[in-house]
């Protein structure tokens, strides 16, 4: 699905917020925080996918030209990835908001470690930092894993 600018940036703010409702305890009872999760998985899933030339560009720009709105890009449409993988560990005792959480923030990490010159697909790097991620929070969390 293809977006027009003002579009990219209200679904960016959006992701932004439903990112920090999903790592914070805003939600006040557990059908609120399904709903937020809901909400968060469909915007998650209208987001724009990257081909391989797009994310050799966008790379080269975040790289090359220090471009926050590559690196943007970059990560809101590969966020669909972050749940794919996070769904991996739900069977672990820790929430499916707790994992997609943990996976944003390596998800940023391979944003920024991403080097175009490897010649790999984004994802490729970006399911390793995604799971590293994951697995460190999980080793830091008390045994009943639901932080």
């Amino acid at each position: 699905m293809q977006f027009h600018q003002t579009e990219r940036v209200s679904h960016w703010r959006a992701a932004r917020l439903l990112t920090m409702r999903l790592s914070s305890d805003l939600a006040e009872s557990a059908i609120e925080r399904e709903t937020q999760l809901a909400g968060y998985l469909h915007m998650v899933g209208e987001l724009e996918h990257l081909s391989a030339s797009d994310e050799r560009e966008l790379g080269w720009k975040a790289i090359n030209d220090d471009c926050p709105q590559s690196r943007e890009r970059m990560y809101l449409a590969n966020l669909n990835l972050v749940v794919a993988i996070a769904n991996k560990f739900v069977d672990r005792g820790v929430t499916l908001a707790a994992l997609i959480r943990d996976g944003n923030i390596g998800l940023l990490d391979a944003v920024a470690e991403f080097d175009p010159a490897l010649g790999l697909r984004f994802s490729t790097r970006a399911s390793w930092w995604i799971k590293a991620s994951i697995r460190e929070a999980m080793a830091h969390r008390p045994c009943c894993g639901t932080a």
